[in-house]
């Protein structure tokens, strides 16, 4: 995946019209959150609607490695990253 966007709190609100914007501009997408069905649904649209790739990854980025989490599916999806939109909150 190259050009790749990785957006966290991407399964509504703000994250998830990021997503929608950045896939209108050819950008594949690394979509992160908490709830993986809203995750699985979006990139399905996503990759049909725009024929980018976005992979998802359900991660409650308070959780203890969190970012180790995301740095290992990064570097085993062999995803280069160009932008990262930091965007989930807490609660």
């Amino acid at each position: 995946m190259n050009n790749t966007v990785i957006i966290t709190g991407a399964s509504a609100g703000i994250g998830k019209t990021l997503a929608y914007e950045f896939a209108r501009h050819n950008y594949d997408l690394l979509l992160v959150a908490r709830s993986e069905d809203k995750l699985k649904k979006l990139c399905t649209e996503l990759n049909k609607s725009y024929g980018i790739t976005a992979k998802f990854l359900p991660l409650d980025l308070l959780a203890d490695n969190a970012a180790e989490k995301v740095l290992g599916f990064v570097k085993g999806s062999g995803i280069d990253v160009s932008y990262l939109i930091n965007n989930a909150r807490n609660g």
